[in-house]
């Protein structure tokens, strides 16, 4: 009902901090970025990292790094949460260019309520791009424990096949647990 609704919205706004127009947000789950981390991400292929929207609010575009520029594309997008792995496509941001360095936005606008979900980046060419890695958090846990080398078993997102001039799938098919992912952002 509207008052109950009315009472979550002034809940979110007491704890928690709001978002600041211009400013980048990244997923709170994972690590920041790798201070100098790169990665060269695979053509034809979706990483998906979870993002949580702390409160209602609005995006403004959608966000990647790219550190070492090819001639390319990387479209982007948004998915919900599904028990903890990505669900159905929400919406597709668009796409950009790959083939020069620097923070690559997309025009995103739209209101998005508070709760849990995938931003999704797919490539058609293989820039490296400043990345998460799952030294520091096994955001999505780990699937052993093995006492040395965490890194290869600390797991922060997903990649998927996604063919891209097929665009976003609906729902990503069979995706995989990865230990390093691309960092997404989110501008409010």
């Amino acid at each position: 009902d509207t008052t109950a609704a009315a009472a979550r919205a002034t809940l979110e706004v007491i704890t928690r901090m709001p978002y600041v127009a211009g400013r980048y947000y990244t997923a709170p789950f994972n690590s920041r970025a790798s201070q100098g981390g790169t990665m060269a991400v695979v053509a034809n292929t979706m990483y998906l990292i979870p993002y949580r929207q702390e409160i209602t609010g609005s995006m403004a575009a959608l966000a990647v790094s790219v550190s070492t520029g090819v001639a390319g594309n990387v479209r982007l997008g948004l998915y919900a949460d599904s028990a903890g792995v990505p669900g159905t496509l929400i919406a597709t941001a668009g796409t950009i260019s790959t083939s020069t360095s620097g923070v690559k936005d997309v025009v995103y606008t739209t209101s998005i309520p508070a709760g849990n979900y995938w931003l999704a980046a797919q490539f058609d060419a293989a820039p490296s791009l400043h990345k998460y890695d799952g030294a520091d958090h096994a955001v999505l846990g780990m699937t052993s424990v093995v006492v040395a080398g965490f890194s290869s078993d600390t797991h922060i997102g997903y990649s998927a096949s996604a063919t891209y001039a097929s665009g976003l799938p609906s729902t990503p098919a069979s995706p995989t647990l990865i230990y390093a992912a691309p960092a997404i952002a989110v501008k409010a």
